[in-house]
C-alpha cells in the first residue's frame, strides 16, 4: 500500500464538495436571471423597432437572431388552415358627414384639373431623408398621421397640395401640436398645405381661386400679375402666413371661443 492513501483517506472532502455545489447553484441562477433579462431586453427592443441600437457583433449571434426572429402567426403562415380567423368589416364610409360635405365643393372645385385623394398616411406622401439609426423616428412620428385630402397630377400622380378640414378638435392643444408638425414636415419636403375651417356651407368658385394661387407657376417680380381688386378674399389677411399657403394653429382661434358658428361669415362665403 502506499504510503500517503491512509493520509488521504483521512482527509474530509465533504466542505470542498458543498462548496463547489454551492458555486454551481450559484452559476445557475446566475445563468438563469441573465437568460431572462437578456429575452426581456430583446422583446422591448423588438417590440419598439430599436434593435438597431444592438451592435452588429451581437446581432450576428444565433442565439440573438432566433430571439429577434418575429413570431409567425397563422395569419401570416403560407400554410392552409381552417382554424384562420379574419376579425374586418367594411366601413360604413370612408368620410365624416363634415368631409363629405366639403369634398362636393372640392370635386367641384378642381374639375378635371386635378385629382383629389382621400384619408392618406403621411408616410405614403413623404420620403424619409434620414439615414442610419434616425429613421425609424423619423418614419414613426410619419406612419399614423393622415391628411383629409391631397391634389395630385392627374398624369404623374405627383402630389401637388394637402388639404386639411379643420373641425373644432383642431382648437386642443394636442391638435395644435400635430398640426405644426405636419406643417413643417410638408413644409420641409417642399409640399404646401391649404388649412380650410369647417364650415356649413362652401363656395367652390373661391376655393378654386385658393388652389390656383397656391399651385400657380412662382413668377419674377417684373413679370407678376397685378392683384384683382374684385376678388374677395378666401382668408382674413390676419389669419395667414407664409404667402397665404398655411394657417398657423395657434392663430385659428385667438378669442377663446371654441364654437366654429363664426366661420361662415368669415372663411367660407355662401353661395
Amino acid at each position: 500500500m502506499h504510503p500517503y492513501l491512509p493520509a488521504i483517506a483521512a482527509v474530509d472532502f465533504s466542505p470542498l464538495i458543498s462548496t463547489m455545489i454551492g458555486y454551481l447553484v450559484l452559476l445557475a441562477v446566475f445563468v438563469l436571471v441573465f437568460t431572462f433579462f437578456l429575452a426581456a431586453l430583446l422583446y422591448l427592443l423588438k417590440r419598439f423597432h430599436l434593435t438597431y441600437i444592438l451592435p452588429q457583433s451581437l446581432q450576428g449571434l444565433a442565439i440573438i437572431r432566433q430571439l429577434l426572429k418575429p413570431a409567425e402567426s397563422p395569419i401570416e403562415s403560407d400554410q392552409p388552415t381552417a382554424e384562420l380567423d379574419y376579425p374586418y368589416s367594411a366601413v360604413d364610409r370612408i368620410l365624416s358627414p363634415a368631409e363629405e360635405l366639403f369634398s362636393h365643393a372640392l370635386m367641384e372645385a378642381i374639375g378635371d384639373d386635378w385629382t383629389a385623394l382621400v384619408k392618406l398616411r403621411l408616410a405614403d406622401v413623404l420620403d424619409v431623408t434620414a439615414t442610419g439609426k434616425a429613421y425609424m423616428p423619423a418614419f414613426r412620428r410619419i406612419s399614423q398621421k393622415h391628411i383629409d385630402f391631397l391634389l395630385i397630377d392627374p398624369e404623374t400622380t405627383a402630389p401637388l397640395l394637402a388639404i386639411e378640414l379643420d373641425d373644432r378638435s383642431h382648437l386642443r392643444t394636442d391638435r395644435q401640436e400635430r398640426d405644426a408638425f405636419v406643417d413643417a414636415a410638408l413644409a420641409a419636403a417642399g409640399l404646401p398645405i391649404l388649412h380650410i375651417p369647417c364650415a356649413a356651407s362652401y363656395n367652390a368658385q373661391f376655393l378654386r381661386q385658393e388652389i390656383q394661387e397656391i399651385l400657380r407657376p412662382v413668377q419674377k417680380p417684373e413679370q407678376s400679375a397685378q392683384p384683382d381688386a374684385d376678388r374677395q378674399p378666401f382668408y382674413l389677411p390676419s389669419q395667414t402666413f407664409g404667402a397665404g399657403l398655411v394657417t398657423p394653429p395657434a392663430q385659428r382661434n385667438n378669442s377663446g371661443d371654441t364654437s366654429n358658428d363664426h366661420l361662415d361669415a368669415r372663411y367660407m362665403p355662401k353661395r
